[in-house]
């Protein structure tokens, strides 16, 4: 489950995973912030996998957006931070 924590215009919100534990709960053990430390994230989407793409979450913060992939190592059912890539794209400029 996704989570986005704070509300609307806070500056220190976070996108979080919170995994299943393969039984139907959720705990607290099993939980991975997506978002950069530095990123307060406004809104965010999940991107289902494809032939071409594994599951994806992207998310948008004041200045960039961010697509994030990643995988979860199902025997302990702990995120390997390593296969996490984030690519943030500038945001564009607002038309005057």
């Amino acid at each position: 489950m996704a989570v986005l924590t704070g509300a609307q215009g806070d500056v220190d919100r976070r996108l979080l995973v919170l995994w299943n534990d393969g039984k139907g709960g959720l705990s607290a053990d099993a939980v991975t912030v997506v978002s950069s430390k530095d990123d307060s994230p406004r809104a965010f989407a999940a991107l289902p996998a494809t032939a071409m793409q594994p599951f994806r979450l992207a998310y948008v913060t004041r200045d960039a957006a961010t697509v994030v992939d990643g995988s979860k190592d199902g025997a302990s059912s702990a995120l390997r931070a390593s296969s996490w890539i984030s690519k943030t794209a500038p945001a564009s400029p607002r038309p005057t």
